[in-house]
C-alpha cells in the first residue's frame, strides 16, 4: 500500500507556459549561447545546488567562469537579477489543477514529501508560491546539502516522512538522474511528462527506462495500483 509520494519540483509541478517576453535569458545577458550555458547548467552546478555558493552573483559568476566565459560586472548583476526574476515567476506558475490534486491526495490521508534540486535564489520566492505549505516534508538541495541522485537525499526524505521505500512512490520529469536514483534506493519510481513533453519530449524515451508508470497529469497517480482512498 502506497502511504507516501515524494515529487520534484521544477518541471514537475510548475507549469511550461511560463510568462518571460518581459525576462531576458541568462545566456543572453552574458553574451553566450544558449547551449554554452546549458552545459555550464549541467556540468559546473554542482556547488550551488548543494548550498556552497549562495550569492546571486556569485552563483552566476562560478558557473561562467565554470565554461572559460569572460563577463563584466554589470553583465554579472544584470545576469542575477534575471535569474532571481525568473524563478519567482517560475514559482507563481503553477496550475490549479496540481494544486488540487495535491490537496486531495492529502485529503485521501497521503503524505507528501518534496524534494528539489535547486540553489538559493530559485527558492527564494517560495513562500509566496501556490505550492508552499501543501506538502509534509519539504527538502531543497541548497538547504540539506544533498543533492538528487544521492541516495542520502531520497533516505532523509523517507526518514521525514516515516515512510519505507517500498511504501513510497518518486514522481518526477527525470531530471539529474533523479529516476534512477529514486529506484536505486527502492523507491517505486513514476515519470511525469506533462512539462516535458512540451519541452523535450526526444528525452521521454529514455527516462522511461528508470519509470516504473509514466503520467502525464497529476490526476492520474491515483489511479496507479496501491493508492490509499483512491477512487
Amino acid at each position: 500500500m502506497i502511504k507516501a509520494v515524494i515529487f520534484d519540483l521544477f518541471n514537475t509541478l510548475t507549469s511550461h507556459e511560463v510568462e518571460r517576453t518581459d525576462i531576458p535569458w541568462t545566456a543572453d545577458v552574458l553574451g553566450v549561447s544558449r547551449d554554452t550555458w546549458a552545459r555550464a547548467l549541467t556540468e559546473a552546478s554542482g556547488p550551488r545546488l548543494i548550498g556552497d555558493i549562495r550569492e546571486p552573483v556569485e552563483i552566476i559568476r562560478h558557473l561562467a567562469q565554470a565554461i572559460g566565459v569572460v563577463v563584466s560586472p554589470e553583465q554579472l548583476e544584470a545576469a542575477a537579477q534575471s535569474h532571481q526574476r525568473l524563478f519567482a515567476r517560475v514559482l507563481a506558475s503553477v496550475p490549479d489543477a496540481n494544486v488540487h490534486a495535491l490537496r486531495a491526495m492529502r485529503d485521501s490521508g497521503l503524505r507528501l514529501g518534496l524534494l528539489s534540486n535547486c540553489d538559493s535564489v530559485e527558492i527564494e520566492s517560495w513562500t509566496d508560491s501556490p505550492l508552499s505549505g501543501l506538502f509534509d516534508v519539504e527538502l531543497f538541495s541548497c538547504r540539506c546539502r544533498l543533492a538528487k541522485p544521492d541516495g542520502a537525499a531520497y533516505r532523509e526524505c523517507l526518514r521525514r516522512l516515516d515512510a519505507a521505500p517500498h511504501e513510497c512512490l518518486f514522481v518526477g520529469d527525470g531530471g539529474h538522474g533523479e529516476l534512477a536514483g529514486a529506484r536505486a534506493v527502492g523507491l517505486g519510481t513514476v515519470l511525469f511528462s506533462g512539462v516535458i513533453r512540451h519541452t523535450w519530449p526526444e528525452r521521454i524515451p529514455a527516462l522511461l527506462a528508470h519509470a516504473d508508470s509514466h503520467v502525464s497529469s497529476l490526476d492520474e497517480l491515483m489511479a496507479l495500483p496501491g493508492f490509499r482512498g483512491r477512487a
